[in-house]
């Protein structure tokens, strides 16, 4: 298996997602900020959506570095577990 730090296609793909998740994350920041273009509060959008970018590549890097090739096992409530049980992603177990 090739490094996680070598790899292109990893790197890729984690920056598509980062952008994407900066992108999320403006957008959260300017809806939430105000309701005229004026009144935003650029610092606090540039923040949250710099944070959010940093916050997915740890994501991609921590996960990758689990088994990229494995499904990832998470252990929620029975309440959480009946949202995302049809999903194909995710081993649920129930506690």
């Amino acid at each position: 298996m090739k490094d996680w730090i070598t790899d292109k296609k990893f790197w890729k793909k984690a920056f598509i997602r980062a952008i994407r998740t900066v992108a999320q994350g403006a957008l959260a920041g300017i809806g939430t900020t105000a309701t005229m273009l004026h009144e935003v509060n650029w610092l606090m959008v540039l923040s949250t959506a710099s944070m959010a970018g940093i916050v997915s590549i740890l994501t991609s890097i921590s996960i990758f570095s689990l088994n990229a090739t494995s499904l990832i096992n998470v252990i929620v409530s029975p309440s959480f577990a009946t949202l995302i049980a049809s999903s194909k992603l995710v081993n649920v177990y129930v506690v």
